[in-house]
């Protein structure tokens, strides 16, 4: 095969690898994230750290949340063909890496905060 040809075949399976793989979110400091302190973190200290989240929504009075997601993983139109696995309960899942963290603010200060790992399932 000549070199054009090789090329454009590697071209393509890149294209085509790349294709069946997502992200959504903007990743951030997980280790960060999971040291926010109630009633003493701030507003000014979040954003320094995590940057902008990627919702931001008042809630009452002074209160705000703002919302830190993330995926990675297989797109959409591939995760019901081959990203699915079985648990030891028949239960099936997609493959790839979510998180979420979810903070409250009262005024400048986290009121609370929730960390979670979606996929895969913490053990």
């Amino acid at each position: 095969m000549n070199k054009m040809i090789k090329a454009c075949i590697a071209i393509a399976l890149t294209a085509v690898l790349a294709a069946c793989m997502s992200t959504l979110g903007r990743s951030f400091n997980e280790d960060y994230a999971q040291q926010i302190k109630s009633g003493e973190t701030t507003k000014a200290e979040v954003l320094d750290k995590l940057g902008r989240p990627v919702l931001r929504r008042p809630v009452a009075g002074d209160e705000e949340t703002w919302t830190y997601a993330y995926y990675s993983g297989p797109a959409s139109w591939t995760s019901w063909i081959a990203s699915t696995t079985e648990d030891e309960y028949g239960i099936r899942s997609r493959s790839g890496r979510q998180v979420r963290l979810v903070l409250v603010f009262k005024g400048d200060v986290v009121k609370s905060s929730k960390f979670t790992q979606e996929i895969p399932r913490p053990n």
